[in-house]
């Protein structure tokens, strides 16, 4: 398929790294830890794609037509189709279930198996990221609020609108919720007293993405650096600036960043030094099949 186009949405495992384009040539790819690439596959609906979730080898993958489309990076097979959306997806949670978010104003939590829509929850603005922590669900929103649901009932519990612009990013974790918005701002909220604790400046763009792992923060910006933060103090702790594209999205697991970039590389970074590590550009040869159980197909 040749390089990547505009990377919309990265996600990483302990050994794989997916990523998700718009552009030209709108689809999904994945690689090793390695780097070796071992899987692309154009968008089923020929769509753009928006968003990207990844468990095990199960990709979840968003598109701009709404769609969902589980794959199995491995295997090459389109395992599952979720249709229900009425406009692009914004975010994806994936684990035992899918949960997504919409421009259409709703989350749906899906049967991962089965496919049917179990639950729709209507958050009251087009949906641009969600988390959760598996109690609660944390959606940010075109109407400059976050708006946090309980996962059982679709109870709304909360709507923080501390930001002064548009929130496009939030993660969450059992202790906190980090937010990103348009105002070049990440703030951090306690839980479950929802109390504002940090306002992270440095970025000076947009806040297009966050990741939370543990005692680090990873933000990917319109400015084209990713950064690293303390969760705990708030402090900036790297900046990270060989995109030269905005960075759309970024995933952190472990000891490893990886970002995506409206440059079309994916690059994977080391948390603790900040030194780069590997850049993706799609142009990778597919890795030949061997004894392992990978697959190396290119359903385009």
């Amino acid at each position: 398929m040749g390089r990547l186009s505009e990377v919309y949405a990265v996600a990483q495992s302990e050994t794989l790294i997916v990523a998700a384009t718009a552009g030209e040539y709108p689809a999904l790819y994945a690689w090793t830890k390695a780097g070796a690439l071992i899987f692309e596959l154009k968008t089923p609906d020929a769509a753009a794609a928006t968003t990207l979730a990844l468990e095990g080898n199960l990709a979840a993958l968003g598109t701009y037509e709404g769609n969902i489309f589980l794959v199995d990076v491995e295997s090459g097979e389109l395992v599952q189709t979720l249709r229900g959306h009425e406009d692009a997806i914004g975010g994806i949670i994936l684990n035992d279930e899918v949960v997504s978010g919409s421009w259409d104003g709703t989350i749906r939590v899906w049967d991962k198996s089965g496919g049917d829509c179990i639950k729709t929850i209507a958050t009251g603005s087009k949906v641009g990221d969600l988390a959760s922590n598996g109690e609660l669900i944390a959606t940010a929103l075109q109407d400059g609020t976050i708006r946090v649901f309980e996962h059982d009932s679709g109870k709304r519990l909360r709507v923080i609108r501390e930001g002064t612009d548009v929130f496009g990013a939030v993660a969450m974790d059992t202790e906190r919720i980090v937010t990103g918005s348009h105002d070049c701002m990440i703030r951090i909220y306690a839980l479950p007293s929802y109390d504002l604790v940090h306002v992270l400046s440095g970025h000076s763009h947009r806040v297009w993405s966050v990741a939370l792992e543990g005692a680090y923060i990873v933000s990917g910006s319109a400015d084209n650096t990713v950064r690293v933060w303390d969760s705990d103090s708030g402090e900036q702790i790297h900046m990270l600036q060989d995109h030269e594209g905005d960075v759309q999205s970024v995933s952190l697991v472990g000891q490893e960043i990886v970002s995506g970039s409206w440059d079309g590389t994916v690059r994977a970074w080391d948390l603790e030094s900040g030194s780069a590590k590997y850049v993706l550009n799609g142009m990778e040869p597919l890795l030949e099949s061997s004894s392992s159980s990978s697959s190396c197909l290119c359903l385009w």
